[in-house]
């Protein structure tokens, strides 16, 4: 497959925008590559920015990843397609913003580095939606749902081997959270999850039909329940 490196002489990011005003879309597949920088899906109001990264070997490489910047952003991964995000992740960035990520067969995203304040937000102040299915894997550090005052997030992980593990979960931070497992899905959680955070703040969890919640580590598992 093609690479597309987003970086400049100096090995500086360059920005990626999909959807600035308009209507884009960015496919990875058959084992093509994109190693980004900054990556803004819908990033004005009225974008609507899609990537697609699918199949074994197609990968995304990102630093900060806006999904739903101002505007509607998704992401699929799918089919064994790979992506990382090193510094942030975003779902529904700014009010009135849209972030739709599903992993799903074999698809992975890793949230990530050697830093452990890295963070996966879901609906920071617009609406986000993440959907892990079909054996989809996600690897986080401090996750986020609902952060803001403006805030929706929604965290769904649904079936056999479909996996999202986390440091720290902050189910409804100053906004709303919701997060699912069901049907075998599975959330591994290394340290403490906080529902319901600050005053005003509305976080639910609900676990169904086999669905696991797996906490790692030691001492204290809820807090602020």
């Amino acid at each position: 497959g093609g690479t597309w490196r987003l970086y400049d002489s100096g090995n500086n990011a360059r920005p990626l925008n999909v959807g600035q005003s308009g209507t884009g879309t960015l496919n990875i597949k058959q084992k093509g590559h994109v190693d980004g920088g900054y990556l803004r899906l819908g990033s004005s109001t009225g974008g609507v920015g899609t990537v697609n990264v699918e199949g074994e070997d197609s990968v995304l490489t990102t630093e900060l990843f806006e999904i739903g910047s101002y505007g509607t952003g998704s992401l699929n991964i799918t089919d064994k397609g790979y992506v990382t995000s090193s510094i942030v992740a975003i779902l529904g960035y700014q009010a009135g913003s849209n972030g739709q990520v599903v992993v799903e067969k074999g698809g992975e995203w890793l949230i990530k580095n050697n830093d452990s304040s890295i963070e996966f937000q879901i609906g920071n102040q617009g609406t986000g939606e993440a959907t892990i299915r079909e054996g989809g894997l996600v690897t986080a550090e401090n996750t986020i749902i609902g952060g803001n005052a403006t805030g929706i997030g929604t965290l769904n992980v649904q079936d056999q081997d479909s996996v999202i593990t986390v440091r720290r979960l902050y189910n409804g931070y100053f906004g709303n959270g919701t997060v699912n497992i069901s049907n075998n899905g599975l959330i591994n959680n290394k340290e403490y999850s906080l529902v319901g955070v600050q005053d005003g703040s509305h976080g639910v969890v609900n676990v169904t039909d086999k669905g696991h919640w797996n906490f790692l580590g030691t001492g204290e598992a809820f807090r602020y329940i």
